[in-house]
């Protein structure tokens, strides 16, 4: 999923102030910067190794601004465990709203790269 800073910015206003803090708490308490993907960026477990994982990014167009930040799937849920049912809420409903899914009609059948 890919969000421009203006949706995010207005998203982000629906969080509560104690979501807020959560995430900051979050952020001062776990984060890991480095500029390698191979590891989780919070809790430095091996990515191959995971179930699942986040890979965020900031971009203008196709470029890359920030190095990419790692967030296994563990620590996703660590995080959506302190925010607020409100802020919760707000995110099921952006998404819902935003990111209805595959369409039903789409395509999967390969192509042999004849039109």
């Amino acid at each position: 999923m890919a969000l421009c800073e203006t949706c995010g910015e207005i998203f982000s206003r629906e969080f509560s102030k104690e979501s807020v803090e959560a995430l900051e708490g979050f952020l001062a308490s776990s984060f890991q910067p480095s500029p390698e993907t191979r590891h989780c960026h919070f809790c430095g477990f091996p990515r191959p190794l995971q179930k699942g994982y986040t890979m965020i990014g900031a971009c203008r167009a196709e470029a890359l601004l920030l190095p990419l930040i790692v967030l296994c799937d563990t620590c996703g849920e660590k995080l959506q465990s302190r925010l607020s049912k409100k802020t919760r809420d707000c995110q099921e409903d952006f998404i819902r709203d935003n990111f209805p899914g595959v369409p039903a009609d789409v395509d999967f059948s390969p192509t042999l790269g004849v039109v």
